[in-house]
């Protein structure tokens, strides 16, 4: 029983010694093939890189490099936008979308869904926030304990003082755990990669193409809620609605 628990536990480390490996080599090979200017063969491996590991920031910021050597700048855009969705005060990956907006030369600029302050809270992690809010909580606790036991008034009041301080921290650490999860989780973003995609009012079935309004690549929308079929409802930056098909998007 013991021989084949090791072989198990054996053979679970050396799957993902070996996934881990074919990540590192996929990625090599995109960046090879990006520098002798194979930007097909880059996409390809960046893209096959990303299915093993979809967080990985370098593979994103490299596919979004490949995009724009191909002049695809919507996805360019989008690409460094899923780096800052991981990485939200990643000063290099905002330059590269204003960057490409400018390339787009549609009318369309960037809006940064965040603010300085919250790009840098938020680049964190909501999880070390937690590990904060936990530590924080257990010296609160143990700074009430010694305002109980102390006799000293002044040593009482130096107490008093620290706990509250310090549950002010616990607080501000457990609401940004709470916004960063909520930012890390929010898959409701899209954006328009395409030159331009067409639209559907939110109560017509069909809309005349003279009528029809068309999103522009770079269109940052949220998504509002499904729809029939293929179709989703969603928002513009401007507050108009649509109806647009959802393979026309890619979401953030």
């Amino acid at each position: 029983m013991l021989a084949k628990c090791c072989i198990s536990i054996v053979s679970f480390l050396l799957a993902i010694g070996s996934f881990a490996g074919e990540s590192v080599d996929l990625h090599s090979e995109g960046v090879k093939a990006f520098k002798a200017k194979k930007y097909d063969e880059a996409l390809q491996s960046f893209e096959k890189d990303l299915k093993h590991n979809p967080n990985n920031v370098a593979a994103y910021f490299n596919l979004g490099l490949s995009y724009n050597a191909q002049k695809e700048y919507g996805k360019a855009i989008w690409a460094f936008e899923k780096v800052l969705k991981i990485t939200p005060n990643n000063s290099e990956a905002i330059e590269n979308i204003e960057h490409n907006y400018l390339e787009l030369d549609n009318g369309q600029e960037w809006r940064s869904q965040l603010s300085h302050f919250e790009r840098a809270l938020y680049g964190m992690k909501s999880n070390n926030w937690a590990y904060i809010s936990l530590f924080v909580s257990f010296l609160v606790a143990l700074l009430f304990f010694f305002f109980l036991k102390a006799k000293d008034l002044s040593k009482k009041r130096i107490f008093l003082v620290s706990a509250i301080f310090s549950l002010s921290i616990m607080l501000f650490a457990i609401y940004v755990a709470s916004s960063a999860y909520d930012y890390e989780n929010n898959h409701n973003f899209a954006l328009v990669t395409k030159t331009t995609i067409p639209t559907l009012q939110d109560n017509d079935a069909v809309t005349l193409d003279k009528d029809q309004v068309l999103l522009k690549a770079g269109t940052r929308i949220k998504k509002i809620e499904n729809h029939k079929d293929s179709m989703i409802k969603i928002e513009t930056s401007s507050g108009q609605t649509y109806l647009v098909n959802k393979e026309d998007v890619d979401f953030i």
